[in-house]
């Protein structure tokens, strides 16, 4: 490779990693295991600075010079390198509060568990992770106080939600807890024995739970009060709050759609897939009116779940089915594995339906498809078919652990998180998997369009807040008139919306742009058109912005489509 393009490939991993070392350990990346983040003003100046270096480098490497997957990375490095200025200047420390995904305590109970390294090596660094944990809990709270002091306070559903999270986390009983998981014990019972995992235990039970109490403290004494209303949840009611979100909803989308384009296409896509429902649900049902059908899946008795297990068993039955078809969609299949597991429950009782979790690129374990299995009795069985297709085969385990497995690639393009790309893929990837016969009848398809219409209201929902200042019960409304969500999920996912900003905008408008581009390539191309080459092409480079992603559907189009 191109030396200066490497080594600034090498910084900009380094500079990801080190805003975010648990996403490092999660996929593998070498050299941060023991790491938290630092949340420090200091940290965040170096930052900056540090990508203003990049971005000098890279202005001065000439872009008509390189070919290939050189090209490619240069247009990444561009897209990027702003798109990360953005996050930082958005401070989103100082006022996110979340029981989800977003918040240092869900890191704490969710992240830290699951990314353990191998070996003797890995326990020592997740001990001194764990040692580190209660200064970055501090530093979170000291974020959370410059933002109240500065006029841009959290939500006060986020806030109890997180407080609650906390009680329930500090009753339990130290063996349960998340740190010291099965698969820390499994690791300690193999490597370092009694002496390790009593350690642990002792760094668990003098800092971090007494580090939590003190998170927990700081938002029930200091933020409680001062936290913004269910009426006020978007950023259009923070100081520059709707400039922070068209930087946000640029940067998940990869476009220049502006927060009002995004919401007329979210009206016109749930418009078009009500009427898919309509369609499918007077075939299966008898019923034609989209409310109704979706009322009529919520009711019956035979769409809720018994227990965990048929929850898990549902699962990984569909995620077989689609294994054994994908040498039909795709010429290459990943040779991680993908197993389906259920999440712990403290990190189950506000969390979404499920997650996926990549290999790691140092070996050890495939991809996990991490499920919500809490109350399984409010679970409605007809969405869990397209919820395994998104998270595993053919959707997230299909695209990142194959991106992982590329030969050529620079590290940061192997495990990058493009969301509008990764997130576009999977929910493309439920409509491939009905093209694949996956489905085991209309109703599963009728889960299919559920989810559809989930992510088309997103993009209803996610700019009203956030750019048009609808109040919480708006959203909550909308979300639930419009799609066949039970309730407790439109209550997690709104709250998730609230604290991830555009994020949830990426998916929609990625799958949109592939299947747009999919249909471009067919009235081209006609009768030499080949779906699996398509696809190949679309996952041999790994993620990418969307702009980027049509230049090489354009050239593979005017190139005759052959097999990448």
């Amino acid at each position: 490779m191109h030396q200066p393009l490497r080594q600034l490939c090498d910084d900009y991993l380094r500079l990801v990693m080190t805003r975010d070392p648990f996403e490092a350990s999660m996929v593998g990346v070498p050299g941060f295991d023991a790491e938290v983040p630092d949340l420090s003003p200091e940290a965040e100046a170096a930052q900056l600075a540090e990508l203003d270096r990049l971005e000098r480098a890279l202005a001065e490497i000439d872009g008509g010079s390189l070919e290939g997957q050189e090209r490619l990375t240069r247009l990444m490095l561009a897209e990027e390198l702003p798109r990360q200025r953005a996050d930082l200047l958005a401070r989103w420390p100082e006022f996110t509060v979340d029981a989800t995904l977003m918040g240092p305590q869900a890191a704490v109970l969710a992240t830290v568990p699951k990314a353990l390294g191998a070996g003797r090596r890995g326990l020592d660094d997740y001990l001194e992770r764990c040692r580190r944990l209660p200064a970055w809990l501090d530093q979170a709270a000291e974020r959370l106080r410059a933002g109240l002091a500065a006029g841009r306070p959290p939500t006060a559903r986020g806030v109890h939600a997180v407080i609650a999270q906390l009680d329930d986390y500090l009753r339990a009983p130290l063996a349960e807890d998340p740190l010291l998981g099965p698969g820390a014990d499994e690791a300690a019972d193999e490597a370092a024995g009694e002496a390790w995992r009593a350690a642990l235990a002792g760094v668990v039970e003098g800092a971090v739970r007494p580090a939590m109490a003190r998170y927990r403290r700081f938002l029930a004494d200091e933020a409680v009060g001062r936290a913004r209303s269910d009426d006020q949840v978007g950023l259009a009611h923070l100081p520059g709050g709707q400039a922070r979100y068209q930087d946000a909803l640029r940067g998940h989308t990869t476009t220049a759609l502006t927060p009002d384009e995004v919401h007329r296409l979210g009206l016109e896509v749930v418009a078009e897939l009500r009427e898919e429902a309509a369609r499918l649900g007077s075939r299966a049902l008898g019923e034609a009116e989209p409310g109704a059908v979706f009322a009529r899946l919520r009711e019956r008795p035979e769409e809720r779940f018994a227990d965990a297990q048929g929850m898990l068993a549902l699962t990984t039955q569909a995620l077989r089915r689609a294994e054994r078809a994908s040498a039909e969609a795709v010429g290459r299949v990943p040779a991680a594995p993908c197993r389906v597991a259920a999440m712990h429950q403290l990190e189950s009782e506000a969390g979404t339906l499920a997650y996926y979790q990549p290999p790691r690129q140092d070996g050890g374990d495939g991809g996990t498809f991490w499920l919500n299995v809490v109350a399984p009795g409010t679970r409605t069985r007809y969405e869990y078919e397209a919820l395994t297709f998104h998270e595993a085969v053919p959707g997230h385990h299909l695209q990142i652990a194959l991106a992982q497995e590329l030969d050529g690639l620079p590290l940061f393009r192997q495990v990058s998180y493009v969301v509008a790309y990764c997130e576009g893929w999977a929910l493309y990837a439920e409509r491939l998997a009905d093209e694949l016969g996956l489905y085991s009848g209309d109703v599963a398809r009728l889960g299919m369009v559920s989810f559809g219409l989930w992510r088309a209201a997103r993009l209803v929902v996610d700019t009203g807040m956030h750019w048009l200042g609808w109040s919480r019960q708006r959203a909550v409304g909308y979300l639930r008139d419009h799609t066949g969500l039970t309730p407790s999920n439109v209550d997690n996912e709104i709250d998730r919306y609230v604290a991830w900003p555009g994020q949830a905008c990426g998916y929609m408008v990625g799958c949109r742009e592939i299947l747009r581009l999919r249909a471009l390539a067919e009235r081209a191309l006609g009768g030499r058109f080949d779906r699996r080459a398509f696809h190949d092409l679309l996952l041999r480079n790994g993620p990418l912005p969307l702009p980027v992603v049509a230049g090489e559907v354009r050239a593979w189009v005017d190139g005759g489509g052959a097999a990448p």
